[in-house]
């Protein structure tokens, strides 16, 4: 397959693809992926990290893309990140190792499928060899994107402190902020989520899958 062929799969393929280096920097991008940064030209992403592009939110995909790399072998997981605009999207991902020439390891190959309530996207994951649940994906998309697009980063961050156990105090030194701010941040959470007390905070919090992933990593 000549080059001109790989970038017209590349870039009609419905899906985020990419490519990274061993250290996360971007080798290339398709236009979805660009555009879901906030830039308009892949070269403005190229050499770049997740850091730098996605926030705090990449912290998750890096630990896959290093699972990748250390394992040799391709993996796929379900993801969620916040995009330029501030809204959290999710996705199903498959990631693959990234071989020079000679066959060494350089980096991963990625493509992530957008994943919404109406899931457009799952027949043709299903025929790619995917096994999906469809109603535990509605479930998990649906729940998650709604409560996570409630809450600013900063807010995700006190939440996250909170349920690693840290007393107010302790979140805000690890936050640079004051106590009162971190409690005014909790408190803007519970009357989001129409919690009753602190305890019900944290019970919610846990069955947030990018809250629980972030504890292990």
């Amino acid at each position: 397959m000549n080059d001109r062929k790989l970038e017209h799969l590349f870039q009609t393929i419905p899906a985020i693809i990419f490519c990274k280096d061993r250290k996360g920097k971007y080798l290339a991008a398709n236009d979805i992926c660009v555009q879901l940064t906030g830039n308009q030209f892949e070269r403005e992403v190229i050499g770049k990290s997740d850091q730098s592009l996605w926030g705090k939110s990449s912290a998750l995909s890096n630990s896959h893309d290093q699972e990748v790399i250390l394992s040799g072998k391709p993996k796929s997981y379900i993801e969620y990140g916040k995009i330029h605009t501030g809204k959290i999207i999710a996705a199903v991902s498959y990631k693959t190792p990234l071989c020079n020439q000679s066959g060494k390891n350089v980096g991963i190959l990625g493509m992530s499928f957008l994943l919404n309530e109406s899931n457009e996207m799952m027949p043709l994951l299903e025929k790619k060899g995917f096994v999906i649940d469809r109603t535990l994906i509605n479930h998990i998309v649906s729940k998650e994107c709604i409560q996570l697009n409630k809450l600013s980063e900063r807010q995700l961050d006190c939440l996250f402190y909170l349920v690693k156990g840290m007393t107010l105090k302790q979140i805000a030194k690890q936050l640079h902020l004051s106590p009162r701010t971190v409690e005014h941040h909790l408190e803007a959470i519970k009357n989001k989520w129409g919690c009753c007390d602190r305890s019900e905070l944290i019970s919610k919090a846990f069955d947030l899958k990018i809250i629980r992933d972030r504890l292990f990593l």
